[in-house]
């Protein structure tokens, strides 16, 4: 048996967007800059754009055209650094042992990514040469969220959701409070039956982390001068674990969550000397 390929530029895309900025500098020692955006990517590919993949549908290729994989419908940007209104009056020696300090916040926050539901490995299509981004059909209300939800056990009926048990070592952490619910609002692909090959997308989980630096600048003359910095990367600490596998053929894993996603607060420390 031979497999044959005709690779094209065929593929199409749209993303539409809006944002607002807000811009200062030095008003009362305080520079900013902040964004919002509201967007929506769509492609016809299931995949990032410098990856090649197959259609799902070699004689429509409309049958992919959905939502993007990376489409992050808001996302939020700011950063900044104040001069705090320390040692600025008062006795000079006295400013110069308190003032000098500054701070410097990066946070952002973003919606979730798209998690397609897959019905197996497409084998409607041609099991192994279906696009990535085929998914099973939503046939029910999307009011399912996308938090993290804890003492998931799943259920030994169905077998939905019970590598998660924690019980039996699993996390216990689910991305849906009823995964057996999510789980049996989605059905498998007709091809004969259905238009496209993205019938319900559900949406991962939504992001958000702040760094700081701490700064403290102290000028001993007019040409020698220190500046110590105190990084703080997720400064909460703050955990955000990977989105789950979402598979009707993989009841078991279905939205178990087991990984982090993000590192833990790391903080690091410097001097810089000028002279």
């Amino acid at each position: 048996m031979t497999t044959f390929f005709f690779w094209t530029n065929q593929g199409w895309s749209n993303y539409n967007a809006g944002f607002v900025s807000y811009r200062t500098r030095n008003w009362k020692g305080l520079s900013l800059d902040a964004n919002f955006t509201y967007g929506h990517s769509l492609d016809a590919s299931g995949l990032n754009q410098d990856q090649d993949t197959a259609a799902s549908n070699a004689y429509n290729l409309r049958y992919d055209y959905a939502t993007s994989i990376f489409d992050r419908r808001c996302v939020f940007n700011l950063l900044g650094q104040y001069d705090l209104p320390l040692g600025r009056h008062g006795n000079k020696a006295v400013n110069q042992i308190i003032g000098g300090w500054s701070i410097a916040p990066i946070f952002s926050a973003y919606s979730g990514l798209p998690r397609n539901v897959q019905d197996g490995s497409g084998q409607e299509f041609g099991q192994g040469t279906a696009s990535s981004g085929s998914s099973a059909i939503l046939i029910a209300k999307n009011t399912f969220g996308h938090s993290v939800h804890s003492g998931v056990a799943g259920d030994a009926a169905t077998q939905v959701a019970t590598s998660g048990n924690p019980g039996t070592g699993g996390t216990g952490l689910n991305l849906f409070a009823d995964p057996v619910a999510v789980y049996n609002s989605f059905r498998r692909i007709l091809v004969s039956q259905d238009t496209t090959s993205f019938g319900g997308q559900l949406r991962g989980q939504s992001r958000w982390n702040l760094d700081l630096s701490v700064i403290r600048k102290i000028k001993f003359t007019e040409r020698v001068s220190t500046t110590f910095t105190a990084q703080f990367f997720n400064i909460f600490n703050h955990i955000m674990f990977d989105d789950p596998a979402v598979n009707l053929q993989a009841p078991a894993t279905f939205g178990v969550i087991g990984t982090q996603f993000n590192s833990p607060r790391l903080i690091q420390l410097g001097l810089h000397v000028d002279f």
